[in-house]
């Protein structure tokens, strides 16, 4: 019986070209989908990190973003691994801030978020750093906005490129 499970494995694999991937999707890609994922640099241009686990489903409990920003030492090396899994290796977070404070708010709280889990996370701030991240075990993040509202005058600009 088991070799028929490994036959049965082995023709599917010739004949469909299809793989299960190495995060638990429920899905099937090709071998190229899935080289291009895991040998490349992956970047996910909007996806906050903690959104990506998608574990709390009820809109009173905090997401696991929330509670990595309010809690020190919250994520944990499952939360990390998850990530890992998935092929992505930097996680654009894209926030639409209202206004000037809110964004100093959040590049804050992920600022400190990202220096206090450095063993898994690296902020993505340099292009150098883009291809670096493949070659780490680190998860890339990088702080990004989708407006402009935050900007107040012009040196505002070098105050949210550092």
């Amino acid at each position: 019986m088991a070799s028929t499970g490994i036959g049965f494995v082995s023709f599917a694999h010739i004949n469909s070209n299809a793989y299960l991937p190495p995060f638990d999707s429920g899905k099937r890609y090709s071998d190229r989908a899935i080289r291009l994922v895991t040998e490349t640099t992956t970047i996910d241009m909007l996806n906050t990190i903690g959104n990506f686990l998608k574990s709390n489903v009820k809109e009173d409990v905090k997401s696991e973003g929330e509670i990595w920003l309010s809690e020190p030492g919250s994520f944990t090396v499952r939360d990390y691994q998850h990530c890992k899994d998935s092929g992505i290796n930097i996680f654009a977070l894209g926030f639409l801030p209202p206004d000037y404070s809110a964004a100093i708010e959040q590049m804050a709280r992920w600022n400190g978020f990202i220096a206090s889990n450095s063993s898994y996370l690296e902020r993505i701030d340099l292009s150098r750093k883009l291809d670096a991240i493949l070659e780490s075990e680190k998860i890339g993040v990088m702080l990004s906005l989708q407006n402009s509202t935050h900007f107040r005058k012009v040196k505002d600009v070098d105050l949210f490129y550092k």
